[in-house]
């Protein structure tokens, strides 16, 4: 066993401590751990308690960019949300001057208790109080990027996933590499609809055709009559061609088809699946207790 005599006396002077103070303690750890949770959870109850266009953007990005982003939600994410926090705050600020018809007495005291007007929805009302909430917010915002360059993710934008997961990453690299390999084998024909052909292979051709005429110039001159039924109309052999031309252009608009929505499937399916299965993080894997929140 591990034995560490100041890690003993810490743990004693601990026990030792009021249990208010540890309970702030343990708040506080609480909620550093949690930080992203309170981010979300203040975001929200901003907007229950403004409920106007202005709050609702913030909830929106949480719900559809925030807790689908695998591990975790990116630096971009949370500077837009800084940014908006700032600029509602001086939007609400700039709009609470006197000169504005709807911050007079009259209007307010007609027009306060009544939601559908376009500033109470706005959310551009004079109002004791306006931008306290905002400010709470703009706060835990500021926490939660304060932890995040303490813990050194706030510039990092690659996890250090275990080796078990880098050997599950190989192979399922090496399967579709064998996949794409089939592909080509198999003769499906690649989706380029505008292809740049290549004239010096054009000239190779043409040269190694001119090679084999002269070569096969000689036995041409000795049989004329092959030379000639070439020229015969054979109504047979003309309809077989076409048919086995419209079976093989049927065969390879088949192939296209099945290619691309496989194109179009396959990354819509690969979504799905990284959001139902995501990447374990060892930093914060706290994705169930986010989707709990969604389900209350």
């Amino acid at each position: 066993m591990f034995y560490d005599e100041e890690l003993e006396e810490s743990d004693k002077f601990y026990e030792t401590l009021p249990r208010p103070l540890r309970l702030s303690f343990a708040l506080y750890n609480t909620m550093v751990s949690k930080s992203e949770m309170l981010c979300y959870f203040v975001i929200i109850l901003n907007h229950m308690v403004s409920a106007s266009i202005l709050s609702l953007v913030l909830p929106i990005l949480i719900f559809l960019w925030a807790m689908l982003s695998v591990p975790r939600p990116t630096k971009r994410f949370w500077m837009t949300a800084i940014i908006y926090t700032e600029i509602t705050v001086v939007l609400k600020y700039s709009f609470q001057f006197g000169f504005f018809p709807w911050t007079s007495t009259v209007y307010r005291s007609m027009n306060a208790d009544k939601p559908f007007r376009l500033p109470n929805i706005i959310g551009i009302e004079k109002k004791d109080g306006y931008v306290h909430f905002d400010l709470i917010q703009l706060l835990a915002l500021f926490l939660h990027r304060s932890i995040l360059k303490c813990h050194g993710l706030w510039d990092n934008k690659e996890v250090c996933l275990p080796e078990s997961k880098k050997k599950k990453k190989s192979k399922r690299q090496k399967k579709r590499g064998s996949k794409g390999e089939d592909d080509t084998n198999s003769g499906i024909v690649p989706w380029h609809l505008f292809k740049h052909q290549n004239p010096s292979k054009n000239v190779f051709r043409k040269r190694r055709s001119s090679q084999k005429a002269v070569a096969e110039g000689t036995h041409q001159k000795k049989e004329p009559k092959s030379r000639w039924n070439c020229f015969k109309r054979n109504p047979k052999k003309k309809r077989l061609s076409l048919k086995e031309r419209l079976k093989q252009e049927w065969i390879k608009l088949k192939k296209l088809a099945v290619k691309i929505a496989l194109q179009i499937y396959l990354p819509i399916r690969q979504f799905f699946y990284d959001i139902i299965h995501p990447e374990y993080s060892p930093v914060c894997d706290v994705y169930a207790i986010m989707f709990l929140v969604d389900v209350i």
